[in-house]
């Protein structure tokens, strides 16, 4: 492996590209920052990513948009680190100028449109927006910039352009290219982007969910585009093209047909093609031999008896789009699994509170019942101390109407055998009488 720094690497790549390219195919390089960068920016990796370098450095504390690129560029690799350079970067047999304006052996060009329709959830100010289109690619590629207009009102939650499509004419390396698009408010302030591979992209509509600067998704700003991809047709070649085609398809199978108008492009009849050479496959390729009947292009097909090419495989089918009553039942069963929902968190709500009652009625109880141990219940006592002579005399009558015992305590089996604690009898106190002494004798030892 062999590092290099991007001043050093620049002057190869300008000096010579073809070599350079030549030299990752054997050899690993590493590309990193001059020394001179004090604010730690970063260079742009497309360039070196175009001769094949396997290992660009960035600085990952700065994020700006060289930073954006790389991230974007193993976006969709799962992150992994890793992506395989094209076929013909590693093969030594075929050689690859990364500065080439000209058509690249076995690539076909590509053509993109894009259309900005409408975006949502852009800002949470009301502020006026517009977006940028811009392509990063081969030096050959188009390197013009796209702008829409400002929105016509300070909407930024469904602003809408009417714009014509954005045209990227002659894309010449697909698999190295990448579309950035990137959503601005008025004063230039950054709202969000997107950076998306060429290759990554389908034709059709779509919905581009926008990042912020660090490259992370922004939960709901996003972009309603139209985007369409073909391949690349010459100016010149556009509107005879068809024709060309039908009238040596014609040519080759009945010279009669040369003057008819040409069919729908998919019927269009194609000579064979010799794979080893690139070209027009010869009669003796065919299983002919040369003169039989008018020769086409100097004699190297034969225009009787030659078998058609096969017809191109049909276009995958389209998806199956529901019907409404299809929409209405999935719509029925939507709403039913959505109340069947709220009903089980009600009733888990209602559950909760059951037991927090429950709880707290146990634990009422059991603060009420007191410690255990004191009484024949566990409660307290209801019976007199021997404080005072109103004590005592509760304690006989509840002797008396208790049945002997030590004293009734305040539980609620008590209460439900009907009997009431002892009251004092009305009228005035009796008096106590005194007790005769007792005859004491003393047995003196003799």
């Amino acid at each position: 492996i062999s590092s290099f720094t991007e001043l050093k690497a620049y002057d190869l790549l300008s000096k010579a590209s073809v070599k350079f390219v030549d030299y990752n195919k054997r050899q690993m390089s590493r590309i990193y920052p001059k020394g001179t960068r004090m604010d730690s920016s970063n260079y742009m990796p497309q360039m070196f990513w175009n001769a094949g370098c396997q290992m660009v450095a960035l600085n990952f504390q700065t994020m700006d948009l060289p930073m954006q690129q790389n991230m974007a560029l193993f976006e969709f690799n799962g992150q992994s680190g890793y992506l395989l350079k094209h076929e013909f970067m590693r093969r030594p047999d075929k050689q690859f100028n990364p500065f080439s304006v000209d058509r690249i052996d076995v690539v076909v060009a590509t053509t993109l449109s894009i259309t900005v329709i409408s975006g949502q959830f852009l800002s949470e100010r009301s502020v006026r927006t517009y977006v940028e289109v811009e392509l990063f690619g081969l030096p050959g590629d188009p390197k013009r910039r796209y702008r829409t207009r400002l929105s016509p009102s300070a909407n930024s939650i469904n602003p809408v352009w009417k714009e014509e499509p954005f045209v990227f004419e002659k894309i010449l390396m697909p698999e190295l290219a990448s579309l950035r698009v990137a959503v601005m408010e008025e004063g230039n302030k950054f709202l969000g982007h997107r950076i998306i591979p060429i290759n990554a992209l389908n034709s059709g509509y779509h919905h581009l969910c926008l990042h912020n600067e660090s490259n992370m998704p922004l939960t709901m700003p996003a972009l309603f585009v139209f985007l369409e991809m073909k391949d690349y047709v010459p100016d010149t070649w556009a509107g005879r093209w068809p024709t060309v085609c039908w009238d040596l398809g014609t040519q080759v199978h009945s010279p009669s047909l040369s003057g008819s108008q040409p069919p729908e492009w998919g019927r269009t009849a194609y000579p064979a093609i010799d794979e080893d050479g690139g070209g027009l496959a010869s009669p003796r390729d065919l299983g002919k031999e040369p003169g039989e009947g008018p020769g086409l292009l100097g004699g190297s097909l034969a225009a009787a008896h030659l078998t058609p090419a096969p017809a191109p495989a049909p276009a995958s089918a389209e998806p199956q789009t529901a019907s409404p009553e299809e929409l209405q039942e999935l719509k029925g069963v939507v709403k039913l699994q959505r109340r069947h929902e709220k009903e089980l968190r009600d009733l888990e709500r209602r559950g909760a509170r059951r037991r927090e009652e429950l709880l707290q009625r146990g634990a009422a109880q059991l603060a009420g019942l007191g410690p255990p141990g004191a009484g024949g219940c566990g409660g307290r006592r209801l019976g007199p101390g021997k404080g005072s002579r109103k004590k005592r005399y509760g304690r006989r009558a509840l002797r008396g109407a208790g049945g002997g015992g030590r004293g009734l305590s305040a539980c609620p089996h008590v209460a439900s055998a009907g009997l009431r604690p002892a009251t004092r009898p009305p009228g005035p106190r009796p008096r106590r009488t005194a007790r005769a002494p007792r005859a004491r004798t003393r047995v003196r030892a003799s």
